[in-house]
């Protein structure tokens, strides 16, 4: 999935999925980030529980309930870049709690989207 390149990974609320997939010139959100991502590695997210399809846009992995802050935070740990569309939901508030960011360097991003750089 991840053809040997660091992961730019994009960490959301589920809950902002919806909002994020109205169209914007015939893309949504999530697909126009992607387009400007993928050049910097594989644009990956994890998908929402029981979602029928993917949004378009973030490569999506499905993890269960027991792993999926361990696997977050080893992409967080091996990653290029780490793209957060801020929110309130209590994954987000989890990562935030435990600390895992990147290296001081920031930029803010249309959508009300971050996106700090991991220093490699």
């Amino acid at each position: 999935m991840l053809s040997g390149r660091q992961p730019v990974v994009y960490l959301r609320s589920f809950s902002d999925d919806r909002p994020a997939a109205r169209l914007n010139g015939g893309r949504t959100e999530e697909e126009h980030l992607a387009a400007v991502l993928e050049p910097v590695g594989p644009f990956v997210a994890v998908g929402r529980p029981g979602e029928p399809l993917p949004e378009l846009g973030a490569r999506r992995m499905y993890l269960k309930d027991a792993e999926w802050k361990d696997v977050v935070e080893r992409l967080i740990r091996s990653a290029k870049l780490v793209v957060i569309r801020t929110g309130n939901g209590p994954g987000l508030r989890t990562l935030d709690r435990d600390g895992t960011g990147g290296d001081g360097r920031q930029l803010d991003l249309p959508g009300g989207c971050i996106a700090f750089g991991r220093n490699r």
